[in-house]
């Protein structure tokens, strides 16, 4: 996004102090989402739905776009590809690159704007862009976020979208219906 306006970029930077914030309180987490311990003792942070929609990654070139602190980068890491993460959140991509060294995952992280990507990640070198999990509430704009997508991927690439809204977390289903159970 080259012309962003000064409320856009003042609610960008809200947003980006408060994902630097989240990092020690997610990467602390001992039961829940995280779970860093049991993730440095081999568990793979990948959903089912994941595993089962992204296949064999062996040997594939990964962007992983708004990768936080990289538990599933790493992930896929572990199972063979060539992974790229890529977050805003200095406090999250020095994380990443904590726990790859703690694993041992010759992992790249790079801390820049997704909107950037392409200023920081090589074009048209990707085989798969991976994106999950509350993502795209984030972006002001899917247009030029699309265009780094695009940009990033080799020719016959593919882009790994799977999302959520966080809001989803305070729901369960019960009798066929949703149901708040939080707060």
């Amino acid at each position: 996004m080259n012309e962003r306006s000064e409320e856009l970029m003042r609610m960008m930077e809200v947003t980006r102090k408060s994902w630097d914030e989240r990092v020690p309180i997610h990467a602390d987490d001992q039961t829940g989402l995280y779970d860093v311990a049991s993730f440095l003792n081999g568990r793979d942070t990948l959903s089912p739905i994941d595993n089962a929609e992204i296949g064999d990654v062996c040997g594939l070139k990964i962007a992983h776009l708004q990768c936080h602190f990289g538990l599933d980068t790493l992930s896929l890491a572990r199972r063979g590809a060539d992974t790229t993460g890529l977050d805003y959140a200095p406090a999250a991509v020095a994380k990443a690159q904590d726990l790859a060294k703690q694993t041992g995952q010759p992992t790249k992280f790079v801390c820049a704007d997704v909107y950037d990507a392409l200023d920081h990640l090589p074009a048209g070198a990707f085989d798969m862009v991976f994106s999950t999990c509350g993502v795209i509430c984030w972006l002001p704009d899917l247009g030029p976020w699309a265009k780094v997508v695009a940009g990033l991927l080799k020719p016959g690439g593919k882009l790994y979208l799977s999302d959520v809204h966080p809001a989803m977390a305070q729901l369960e289903e019960k009798n066929d219906k949703l149901v708040a159970t939080y707060p």
